[in-house]
């Protein structure tokens, strides 16, 4: 049996149909990597008038590593991309039309730590960025920072200018709600606020930043609010400069409360204590 010439034709179509897709599949390749080449390229060419004009400025320990610089622990946006090296005695960060928008003296870079930091402006909603801490003017900082291989950029810091890297992650940045305890163990809404766990310090917006040494009591408790049904309060008692208890609570999602929670109590080595409901004078943490 024999077919005929609209078999043909059919299968004449479905031929150049395919043959037509495949062309314009590595028409969009060739055009994505010729893309991909040129912003390379261009990136290199950026780094390298960075550079140059780092030279004029002393000397460059670290050349220009291309990076997204979000700012201090509360990051929103795409960040800034530019180039992050060491320049002299500091860390800097800048671009060929500004050179230096940021400059850490390395004496002030305590540590670089890593954190997961989820943003809807970045592809996928979350990513892994370096976090460069730092002291100045007696305040604590976190300058974040998104490099193509943020490992390698730690340890680049480490081998050159000496900055010690933290294995651990961090914790946040964390939108909560800020609380505070009074002398009768009740707990008083501060502010909407922002959070974020580093190895050794507790930074929340508004209060100084807690040494976690100083923490005396880790609990969770029942949130108040709105956000009874979906958030915990994370409930801290620590000891102030004069020697007093002081109270601390994070109000948080269940889920987070009780990541932060389990952090904490391992990095301290302080117990972890839950509650449920509402028990009074039970609640006082700092008694």
């Amino acid at each position: 049996m024999h077919a005929g010439p609209n078999h043909w034709l059919a299968q004449l179509f479905c031929l150049t149909t395919i043959i037509v897709m495949l062309a314009t599949a590595h028409s969009m390749l060739t055009d994505r990597a010729g893309r991909r080449a040129i912003k390379q390229h261009n990136r290199a060419q950026n780094m390298g008038a960075l550079k140059r004009a780092w030279l004029t400025q002393g000397a460059v320990r670290i050349d220009p590593i291309p990076a997204y610089y979000f700012g201090t622990q509360s990051v929103t946006g795409n960040g800034t991309l530019g180039g992050l090296g060491a320049l002299g005695d500091a860390l800097v960060f800048g671009m060929a039309d500004d050179p230096v928008t940021l400059r850490l003296p390395l004496s002030a870079l305590r540590w670089v730590s890593f954190a997961i930091l989820k943003n809807s402006a970045i592809e996928d909603g979350a990513t892994t960025v370096l976090a460069v801490h730092a002291v100045q003017d007696a305040k604590w900082q976190i300058h974040v920072f998104r490099a193509s291989d943020p490992l390698a950029v730690a340890h680049r810091f480490h081998e050159g200018v000496g900055v010690p890297v933290m294995r651990e992650f961090d914790l946040g940045p964390a939108e909560i709600d800020i609380f505070e305890q009074d002398i009768y163990g009740q707990w008083h809404y501060q502010t909407r606020g922002t959070a974020y766990l580093a190895p050794d310090h507790l930074l929340v917006t508004g209060p100084p930043a807690l040494n976690l040494n100083n923490l005396h009591a880790i609990a969770l408790g029942p949130a108040r609010g709105l956000g009874q049904v979906t958030a915990r309060l994370l409930r801290l008692s620590y000891r102030r400069e004069d020697g007093s208890l002081g109270g601390l609570g994070l109000q948080m999602s269940r889920l987070e409360a009780h990541r932060w929670a389990e952090s904490l109590s391992r990095r301290t080595g302080i117990p972890m204590q839950v509650y449920g409901e509402r028990k009074g004078k039970e609640e006082k943490l700092a008694d």
